[in-house]
């Protein structure tokens, strides 16, 4: 699948043999240009529980603010509280160089992340192996919820389960706070909604949790002073009405007046669940990230 200007996606082989490869569009100014600014991201990377958030970065990616949201509930089918994972809010990196448009950074301890900002904007950060890595664009190109009205999606859907699923969508239009999105995942259909993660979802058996509450220990945070609750940050939707118990946050932003989507899929995972991300079983129960997807307007 080529989405001009921002990714292609090659699926090679089948069966166990079967390889997903995604190229995004590097900007070849990259590492001359000043990325300070603040950005809205999401987590990749299978078994995290650190799901959405942001950061700020000053003009080479060396002195960084973050803020990481997860979810906490012992139980599937109660009320979901956010929870604040953010265990140092403020670094300063080593510069290790940029290569290609590439930045490779050093966070102590001798690992590393790399970082690279795509030609449609998205900055792109890949941790240390097993960690994930970050999606993100920064807050001046954040998608509202209008921008999603009367359009046409097509993507793909990473889930822990399962090989890479196509996702295919067209969305309705703006109704109070609300968007329906009927979707196409794997050949399944669903009959969604899009709204701001601040309006109350009608999905239960788990409830989502308060998004304008900040949790505990986040005010502390600098970001904090700007971005008060998750509600403040740009760019961040949730999907309402889901078939099954598994809950979704978007980001989203404009690209050549286009919405590109970052999506992420969590769900309870207990001690006998398998943690795709180490191959051994989860150590604590809780709610993981349990599968990311991408949506690109068409």
């Amino acid at each position: 699948m080529d989405v001009p200007g921002v990714a292609l996606f090659v699926h090679t082989g089948s069966g166990a043999d079967a390889q997903l490869h995604i190229g995004f569009a590097k900007d070849s100014t990259a590492c001359a240009q000043d990325v300070s600014g603040d950005y809205t991201m999401i987590h990749t990377g299978l078994g995290n529980n650190e799901n959405f958030g942001m950061y700020r970065s000053d003009a080479n990616f060396i002195s960084i603010s973050h803020s990481d949201f997860g979810f906490d509930t012992a139980d599937s089918n109660l009320t979901q509280t956010l929870a604040y994972r953010t265990g140092t809010p403020s670094s300063v990196l080593t510069n290790d160089g940029c290569v290609d448009g590439v930045r490779t950074r050093g966070l102590g301890g001798g690992e590393t992340i790399r970082s690279m900002m795509t030609a449609s904007g998205l900055f792109v950060l890949d941790f240390p192996a097993g960690q994930g890595g970050l999606i993100s664009f920064k807050t001046s190109n954040a998608a509202t919820l209008a921008d999603f009205a009367n359009k046409s999606f097509g993507g793909i859907s990473f889930p822990d389960n399962s090989n890479p699923e196509p996702i295919s969508a067209t969305s309705g239009a703006v109704s109070g706070n609300n968007i329906t999105l009927s979707a196409t995942i794997n050949g399944v259909s669903e009959s969604l909604d899009i709204n701001a993660l601040g309006i109350a979802a009608t999905a239960s058996n788990p409830t989502y949790p308060d998004f304008n509450v900040a949790p505990a220990g986040y005010p502390a945070n600098a970001l904090a002073i700007d971005y008060a609750t998750p509600t403040n940050i740009p760019g961040l939707f949730k999907i309402d009405n889901p078939s099954d118990n598994g809950r979704v946050i978007i980001a989203a932003m404009l690209f050549n007046d286009k919405v590109i989507a970052v999506g992420m899929v969590y769900n309870l995972r207990n001690t006998g669940d398998t943690n795709p991300a180490t191959g051994n079983p989860f150590e604590t129960e809780g709610l993981y990230n349990t599968g990311n997807f991408l949506l690109f307007e068409k």
